[in-house]
């Protein structure tokens, strides 16, 4: 079981959800925001990996971007989602759930 989450998700949604899941952290942000949530989440074990979207793609260049994060978190899988409306597609009541 795959959980997604969003970059403005808090930690303990991560933990409470991610007891026997994996999670794919989205990083639909700017690219130094992405780097601090990488760090903050690369050690989680639930955490299988962190999706790209077409804003950091755009912005930094796919191979780059995928290259950042592959630098601070060289186990964990980057996915790219090419969305054709740009931003974050993760509905907000991920985001503040409690």
């Amino acid at each position: 079981r795959v959980w997604y989450v969003g970059p403005a998700s808090s930690l303990n949604v991560l933990e409470r959800n991610a007891m026997n899941s994996k999670l794919i952290v989205s990083l639909d942000c700017s690219m130094a925001k992405a780097l601090e949530i990488v760090k903050e989440t690369k050690d989680i074990e639930q955490v299988y990996g962190y999706k790209v979207g077409l804003h950091l793609a755009l912005t930094f260049g796919l191979i780059r971007a995928s290259n950042e994060i592959k630098l601070r978190a060289p186990f964990k899988k980057v996915i790219y989602d090419h969305q054709y409306d740009i931003g974050p597609d993760i509905c907000s009541c991920l985001t503040n759930h409690e």
